[in-house]
């Protein structure tokens, strides 16, 4: 709809400024409307006496020499057509102004808000790149606890290793000196356990042993030293576990 208004109004403006023009041209040129072929019969006039027309109106250069009017009245006047179709601004000057500080106070708005999302992004980039470094800074934290407990089990097992190798030397020691106990008065060797040995290596020395020599032995001890023979008898339970 709105288009087509816009149509209409450049065809009628057309017209308007093409008819305008053509009776601009045909005043000027002193030829009577009546006598331009095609549009005369629109303007009928009144039959004047030859004679009484050639007195009463001027040539072309008669009304040339006469007419006093500035070359800027002259392509006012002929304009003047146009002038139908020429929109008169809605705003007053106060109206325009208060726009124009409303779009001002708008576009320092927006500017505002365009440096602030400046500083933002800014501020989000550097908050990245601090995060980027701890992220790789607890990454290299959590790779140097993986290697050191990889080493920490490494030194576990081989300790392990060790204490298993040692206890087998150990094993080893004791049973050499548990074969001077297989044999023998059993009051003898339970006197040698009280005076030679602690209670735990009493107990280790036992461990070794037969059951039944075992039960011998600690009988000895008990006659001779009672504390003795529970301290011998709870090592040499807990060496045998």
């Amino acid at each position: 709809m709105k288009q087509a208004i816009q149509i209409a109004t450049y065809v009628i403006g057309s017209a308007t400024l093409l008819g305008g023009s053509f009776f601009l041209f045909a005043a000027l040129s002193g030829t009577p409307l009546r006598d331009i072929s095609g549009v005369g019969d629109m303007f009928p006039g009144e039959e004047l006496d030859p004679a009484t027309v050639s007195q009463d109106v001027p040539t072309i250069d008669e009304q040339l020499i006469g007419d006093r009017r500035g070359s800027d009245q002259v392509f006012l006047e002929a304009a003047s057509p146009l002038r139908a179709f020429v929109l008169e601004n809605p705003f007053s000057s106060g109206e325009l102004e208060m726009l124009e500080q409303r779009l001002e106070m708008r576009m320092e708005e927006v500017n505002k808000r365009s440096r602030d999302l400046d500083k933002r992004e800014a501020q989000v980039i550097a908050d990245k790149q601090q995060y980027d470094r701890l992220f790789n800074e607890l990454e290299n934290l959590r790779n140097q606890l993986i290697q050191e407990k990889d080493e920490l089990i490494n030194q576990r097992a081989e300790a392990e290793r060790d204490e298993e190798a040692l206890d087998e030397k150990q094993k080893a020691a004791w049973k050499a000196v548990s074969a001077l106990f297989e044999e023998g008065k059993a009051s003898t060797q339970a006197q040698m356990l009280i005076d030679g040995y602690s209670p735990k290596e009493a107990g280790l020395v036992l461990a070794q042993l037969e059951t039944e020599r075992v039960r011998e032995l600690l009988a000895a001890v008990h006659k001779i030293d009672t504390p003795s023979y529970e301290a011998m008898e709870k090592a040499w339970r807990a060496a045998i576990r």
